[in-house]
């Protein structure tokens, strides 16, 4: 059996069912029709023509109707559906800044493993960045003292000498 690819546009044509008429308008026509039915048999007096009868079958059918009506290859309950999506999302974003001098610190510690599993001849064991620990709550107590001089000086291979030195006054 031979096997062709189907190209693009031919896969996204829908098909025409009635007229100039798709799936989804006709589904929405029928509907409203079965909706009409069973507000004439259910509002009393039953399967009598009456003038609120009438009138709320003739506007579901208008909904409806609406609702099927395409415009520029969408139909209307489609844009309804984004208009909706659109406007239930949240439109404010409000960002907040949580630092560590506002809120309890929350350090997490690694557990060290037992010398079992850490020997294994396959392991291999990978070089670690030893990075300084910062005790940042106390980092803040330290710079907002005002009894302490913080003192800045530029090393000569391009780092930065920090000294603190209090004032006893």
């Amino acid at each position: 059996m031979k096997t062709g690819l189907v190209p693009a546009q031919i896969t996204t044509v829908e098909d025409k069912i009635a007229g100039n008429m798709t799936f989804p308008q006709i589904l929405f026509l029928v509907i409203a029709l079965v909706l009409g039915t069973v507000i004439y048999v259910a509002v009393p007096p039953g399967s009598h023509l009456s003038v609120i009868k009438v009138v709320s079958i003739a506007l579901q059918f208008i909904v409806f109707g609406l609702l099927a009506v395409r415009i520029k290859g969408q139909t209307m309950a489609d844009r309804l559906i984004i208009l909706l999506r659109f406007s239930l999302r949240p439109h404010l974003y409000v960002f907040t800044k949580n630092d560590l001098a506002t809120r309890g610190a929350v350090r997490f510690e690694k557990t060290k493993k037992s010398e079992k599993e850490s020997e294994g001849p396959a392991e291999k064991k990978k070089a670690v960045k030893a990075e300084p620990k910062i005790d940042r709550l106390l980092l803040d107590k330290l710079l907002t003292n005002p009894q302490l001089a913080i003192n800045l000086k530029l090393s000569k291979k391009g780092g930065i000498d920090v000294s603190l030195e209090s004032d006893k006054r």
